[in-house]
């Protein structure tokens, strides 16, 4: 079974819940303070270097800023390796 960190709003069985867990996740957290960025910048760029589109949903100023500030850092392969969420 394929694992999901985002589904479409039509999707009935989205889990809001199950997203901002990732945000609070311990590994994401190390990731994150180890390159000094924000736990959803370690999740946007595992994403995008996983080839994987990703559309950051925000009204806040500062997090759309802070959204885009992805490409100032890479993850490392023990960051990528340290990525298991099943």
């Amino acid at each position: 079974m394929e694992k999901v960190l985002y589904k479409s709003r039509s999707d009935n069985s989205f889990n809001r819940n199950a997203v901002f867990s990732l945000l609070e996740n311990p590994v994401v957290k190390l990731i994150a303070d180890k390159h000094h960025v924000t736990p959803a910048q370690v999740l946007i760029r595992y994403c995008i270097e996983k080839e994987v589109v990703v559309i950051p949903r925000s009204f806040n100023e500062e997090r759309m800023k802070c959204n885009q500030e992805v490409f100032n850092f890479a993850l490392d392969e023990t960051d990528k390796t340290a990525f298991s969420f099943g």
